[in-house]
């Protein structure tokens, strides 16, 4: 579901929507460099042209892992820790390759072991509270 304007263009992504994007985003992470080369549909969605006439997605990246960052920072400690090392915000994740990154996370921020980190449910349930934090960014966006 998506909030639309008068000509039916979608406004702001639905929650699921961005969760889905989130999914697709995770395996090469949330940096600018990332977003931009393997998930560009996700930058289009946090930061469209029309709210950003005048820049190129490579500029729209930047602002889109800069949206994501302070979603990332309105959520509890252990969630926000877990999500910028699952989604390589967090330094040294970088080049982490994503196994390693939900293990390392859920070990360290929710004492889960191997098999829990890596279930899809757990990946989905937490970046899914991500998801409604941008969401809830992109309705103030919206509205202000």
């Amino acid at each position: 579901m998506v909030a639309a304007d008068t000509n039916s263009e979608p406004l702001i992504p639905s929650p699921e929507g961005l969760l889905a994007l989130l999914l697709l985003a995770v395996k090469r992470g949330a940096r600018a460099s990332s977003l931009l080369q393997h998930a560009p549909e996700l930058v289009e969605a946090l930061c469209p042209e029309r709210r950003f006439p005048g820049l190129d997605l490579s500029a729209r990246a930047f602002e889109a892992e800069r949206d994501i960052r302070a979603a990332i920072d309105s959520l509890d400690d252990n969630l926000a820790g877990y999500l910028l090392t699952v989604l390589a915000l967090a330094p040294n994740t970088y080049r982490v390759n994503l196994t390693v990154r939900l293990e390392t996370a859920g070990s360290q921020y929710f004492g889960i072991g191997v098999r829990m980190a890596r279930s899809k449910k757990w990946k989905e349930e937490k970046l899914g509270h991500l998801a409604f934090s941008l969401y809830e960014r992109l309705q103030q966006h919206h509205e202000g």
